[in-house]
C-alpha cells in the first residue's frame, strides 16, 4: 500500500534520516569503498612485478609493451621479435588477452584461487575485441536503482535520494528503486586494427538478449517497468529458435541517462570533476573513439527479474544469452556523427509482417555479439549456488572478507531494529507504519554493498 506522510510527519522523518544512525551507514558504505581501493592498490605492486611474456624473467623495471594489444611485455626487442614470430601474432589478432589494467584483473593474483574479474563473455569483429565481467558486490547481490551506479563519496547523497522518493513516493515504484534485479556488467572494449583507423562504440545502445526459452524470459521480464525498453522476439528471429527478449541498458529515474559510466580509458581511472579525456565523445551515453591500441571500460547495468526468483549475479546470468554492443569500425569523424548515429540505431522492421526483427537497422553500424559463457559462470559461482553467500566469500574473498560480511549484516540487524523504533514515534497509523517500516528496512539493505 503506497502512503503519503503529511509534512509534519515528513520533515520529522526527513530529520531522521539525515541524523547519526543513517549517517553512520553511509559512512561505513564509503569507508568500504576506500578500504577496496587500498586492496586493489596493493594489489597492483604485486602485479607490477612483471615477468616477460616470452623467457618468463622477472622484473621491477618498465617492460616494453606490444604497442597493438597492451597485454604481451618483454624484457627486450630480441624477446619480443621472438614471441611474435612464434605465438604472439596470433593471440594478438585472436585478441586472447585483454590489455592490461589494475581496473580489469581476469587471472588470479597471488595465491588467490579466483580473478577480480573472472570473464564471462568475449569476442572480436572488425578489429574491434570486448571482454565481459560482472562488477561483483560481496555477497554477489543484485544492485537497487536507489544506489547510485558510481559510488557517492559523500553519505549524505544517499538520504538526500531516499527524501526524495519519500516526496514523491510514485518514483520509487514506478522504476521499481528499491527492488534488488540489477546486474552490472562490466566490458572492456579494445581497437586493434592494423590499418591504423579509429573505431567508435556507443555503449548506450548495448543490450542483452535472454535465453530462448519462454520460462526464463518470462522471469526475467516480471521486475519490467513502463521505462524499461524491452523487445520481445517470439518467432526466433536470426536464427534463434525459441522466445526471448532483447533488453537495454536500466534509466536512472534521477537523471533520465542510462545506467552507464566510463571508469577507464587507457589505463587510467575517470574520476569526478577531472576533464574527461578525448577519446569520451559523450560520457551519459557511452559513447568512446578509440585509436588502434587504446581501450576503455563501461560499467552498465541492466534489469534482469524482479527480485525473486532471480536474486544472484548468477542467477541473473544463467538467464542470459549473449551482449549486443554496436560499433563502427573503421570510423571517419569527418563523414559520421557519433551524436546523430547513436540517436538512429534502431532494430529492423520486416517488411511483410511489421515485426522488429533481431537486427540493426542503421547503415555503417555493426552490432558485435558476444556470447555469454554459461560454463565458466557456473563454476566461478559453485560455491554460491551450492553452500551459500557465506562460503562463496570465503573462497572467493578470503576470511577476513567473510567475517567483515557477517558482522555488517549482524550491524544492519540491530540498526532495523532502531529504525522500526524511531518510525513508530511518528505515530502513523498501523498500515502506514508497515509500509514506513518496509521503506526504512530496504533503505538500510539497499546500503549492504
Amino acid at each position: 500500500m503506497s502512503f503519503r506522510p503529511d509534512p509534519a510527519d515528513l520533515k520529522r522523518l526527513r530529520e531522521w534520516v539525515s541524523g547519526p544512525g543513517a549517517q553512520n551507514i553511509a559512512l561505513a558504505s564509503a569507508a568500504e569503498f576506500q578500504r577496496r581501493d587500498k586492496v586493489r592498490e596493493r594489489q597492483h605492486k604485486r602485479v607490477v612485478h612483471h615477468r616477460c611474456s616470452y623467457c618468463g624473467k622477472g622484473s621491477t623495471d618498465t617492460l616494453r609493451v606490444c604497442s597493438l594489444c597492451k597485454s604481451a611485455r618483454y624484457c627486450d626487442r630480441e624477446c619480443q621479435v621472438a614471441d611474435y614470430k612464434t605465438r604472439h601474432k596470433a593471440e594478438c589478432a585472436g585478441f586472447v588477452h585483454p590489455p592490461f589494467t589494475t581496473s580489469f584483473l581476469t587471472e588470479p593474483l597471488g595465491d588467490d584461487k579466483y580473478p577480480q574479474d573472472p570473464l564471462f563473455a568475449k569476442g572480436h569483429l572488425n578489429g574491434v575485441g570486448f571482454w565481459v565481467s560482472v562488477s561483483s558486490s560481496v555477497d554477489c547481490a543484485l544492485q537497487t536503482l536507489a544506489n547510485p551506479l558510481r559510488p557517492i563519496k559523500d553519505p549524505l547523497e544517499y538520504n538526500r535520494r531516499d527524501i526524495r522518493m519519500l516526496e514523491d513516493p510514485n518514483l520509487g515504484v514506478k522504476y521499481k528503486a528499491r527492488t534488488r534485479n540489477l546486474l552490472t556488467l562490466q566490458v572492456l572494449v579494445q581497437n586493434r586494427r592494423k590499418d591504423g583507423k579509429p573505431v567508435v562504440v556507443f555503449g548506450a545502445r548495448t543490450r542483452v538478449l535472454t535465453s530462448e526459452t519462454p520460462t526464463v524470459t518470462q522471469n526475467v521480464l516480471n521486475g519490467r517497468t513502463e521505462a524499461d525498453r524491452i523487445t520481445i522476439f517470439t518467432d526466433g528471429g536470426r536464427g534463434a529458435f525459441g522466445t526471448y527478449a532483447s533488453i537495454a541498458i536500466a534509466e536512472d529515474m534521477f537523471d533520465q541517462s542510462p545506467r552507464l559510466l566510463i571508469t577507464n580509458v587507457n589505463g587510467t581511472v575517470l574520476k569526478e570533476g577531472v576533464p574527461l579525456p578525448s577519446a569520451v565523445k559523450n560520457g551519459p551515453r557511452g559513447i568512446v573513439a578509440l585509436h588502434p591500441g587504446e581501450f576503455a571500460l563501461l560499467h552498465m547495468q541492466f534489469r534482469i527479474g524482479d527480485g525473486d526468483l532471480i536474486v544472484s549475479e548468477w542467477d541473473a546470468l544463467s538467464c542470459l544469452r549473449a551482449l549486443a554492443v554496436p560499433v563502427v569500425a573503421p570510423y571517419d569523424p569527418a563523414v559520421c556523427n557519433t551524436t546523430s548515429l547513436d540517436a538512429s540505431i534502431s532494430l529492423k522492421t520486416d517488411p511483410v509482417s511489421g515485426k522488429l526483427i533481431d537486427e540493426l537497422a542503421s547503415p555503417g553500424v555493426t552490432e558485435v555479439r558476444l556470447p555469454f559463457d554459461f560454463y565458466a559462470a557456473e563454476a566461478y559461482y559453485e560455491d554460491l549456488s551450492e553452500k551459500g553467500e557465506l562460503a562463496f566469500i570465503k573462497s572467493h574473498r578470503g576470511e577476513k572478507e567473510a567475517e567483515a560480511w557477517a558482522r555488517e549484516h549482524a550491524e544492519m540487524a540491530e540498526h532495523a531494529l532502531q529504525t522500526m523504533e524511531n518510525i513508530r514515534r511518528l505515530g502513523l497509523p498501523a498500515d502506514e507504519l508497515n509500509s514506513m517500516f518496509e521503506l526504512a528496512r530496504n533503505m538500510v539493505s539497499g546500503r549492504r554493498d
